[in-house]
């Protein structure tokens, strides 16, 4: 989907944005059938790569609250770490220290008369603990995170949050230089070592890095729906990305009402990973019936491109257009689809160039589409067309807030036994 003129409202993406938190657990929910990986599920429905929703996290840790008050305390924590009191016991002939009479005796016992000294036990201050090992955790922790973002080695700040993070590593890396903490390993606090920093009488340790590793486990490991979704709607949706949230909005919402036809998801997952060979998602409506979405990209029984074909004869190299979304009915003997492309506009002039992008798509690909109302243009309700029955045209043009529905009922199309849905605006 190319870029579009319009910006939505600040109250029309708001309910936007509320409708993406509402769908996507659905679609990345454990109670979905056979559900794998969160990541992966996320990964498949935003056409997300798997190193850019890892970056999408990191970033959401390392700009969170929990990672700001780490950072602003994190130097005078420094000035004053916790440490503990050792005594090891050396003979000598100077004392320094209490003397440890029974270790003393059993040296010169040992040794004779040449024995001339003292065990001592002078006090030594420790700064190897497992408070300290947990600080160096989180340290190692963000440095990784830093590292996903692709922000490690960049020294020039291009907006605010690349320039919070270019901060964070400076003073991440000037920690590593302080004296005592060089020699101090990392190790993952156990519950042993949390009920140490919780009994801690300085406020970094007892609660700024365990609330930091928290938020580090809960997101970097087995990160659920619900906390996906609010990093991604946090992190992800940005005012001058609302021809994607529009997208997503409007997939989830054929998504949706495809499930709630589904009579049996026992062969499928509700999505599956985005590749080339593959749909996004995939239902059973009944035994003889299933239907695929495969967004920006072809299905398998949408034939051959002549586009494509036109290009490798006279060595044209260039990207291979894709629609927005393919709704892929397969039946017993045939399969059929529903070509929509979504546009984000109330521009007549930009909805024009959606009509001839689905001229040409199904003109490239006619395999799929050959039946009335195969292409499908889909914007939010304007002044700038108007609904009609597509009344023998290849292409229908089709409000957002009913393409869902109308998707459905397509689908049931061919099964009279079911009862047509009722739109919903």
């Amino acid at each position: 989907m190319s870029k579009v003129d319009t910006s939505f409202s600040p109250l029309e993406r708001a309910g936007l944005v509320e409708e993406v938190k509402s769908h996507l657990p659905t679609f990345l929910g454990s109670a979905t059938t056979e559900h794998e990986d969160v990541l992966a599920d996320a990964s498949a429905l935003l056409g997300l790569l798997d190193a850019d929703l890892k970056r999408v996290i990191s970033t959401h840790i390392l700009l969170s609250s929990a990672t700001r008050d780490f950072r602003n305390q994190i130097q005078g924590a420094l000035r004053r770490p916790i440490s503990a009191t050792t005594r090891p016991k050396i003979f000598s002939r100077e004392v320094k220290g209490p003397i440890d009479w029974a270790a003393t005796i059993a040296v010169r016992a040992t040794k004779g008369l040449v024995a001339e000294g003292f065990v001592v036990r002078p006090a030594e201050r420790m700064f190897d603990t497992p408070e300290n090992r947990a600080l160096i955790y989180v340290i190692e922790q963000l440095q990784v995170l830093i590292s996903r973002t692709g922000m490690a080695h960049q020294d020039d700040s291009q907006n605010s949050w690349q320039n919070e993070i270019r901060e964070l590593r400076l003073v991440l890396t000037a920690a590593r230089r302080v004296q005592w903490i060089r020699d101090i390993p990392a190790e993952r606090p156990d519950e042993r070592t949390r009920k140490r920093l919780a009994a801690a009488r300085s406020q970094f340790y007892a609660r700024t890095i365990p609330d930091l590793i928290d938020l580090i486990h809960e997101c970097s490991e087995k990160i659920s729906a619900e906390r996906l979704t609010e990093i991604l709607i946090m992190r992800y949706f940005e005012p001058n990305l609302d021809w994607q949230l529009f997208e997503l909005v409007v997939s989830l919402r054929i998504a949706k009402s495809i499930a709630a036809i589904s009579q049996s998801r026992k062969k499928t997952r509700l999505l599956t990973r985005s590749t080339s060979s593959g749909p996004f998602a995939h239902y059973i409506v009944d035994s003889e019936v299933s239907v695929k979405l495969w967004y920006q990209s072809w299905p398998d029984a949408s034939g051959v491109s002549q586009h494509q074909l036109a290009c490798q004869q006279y060595s044209i190299v260039g990207a291979l257009p894709r629609p927005d979304l393919v709704v892929e009915v397969v039946e017993p003997d045939t399969s059929w689809g529903i070509l929509i492309e979504m546009k984000a506009t109330r521009s007549a002039s930009y909805l024009s160039q959606g009509v001839l992008q689905i001229l040409g798509y199904l003109a490239d690909r006619p395999h799929l589409f050959a039946h009335e109302a195969a292409g499908w243009l889909v914007a939010p309700r304007s002044e700038a067309f108007v609904s009609v029955p597509a009344e023998g045209s290849i292409i229908w043009a089709v409000p957002a807030e009913e393409v869902a529905t109308a998707i459905a009922n397509a689908c049931l199309s061919r099964r009279r036994d079911l009862p047509e849905l009722v739109a919903t605006n």
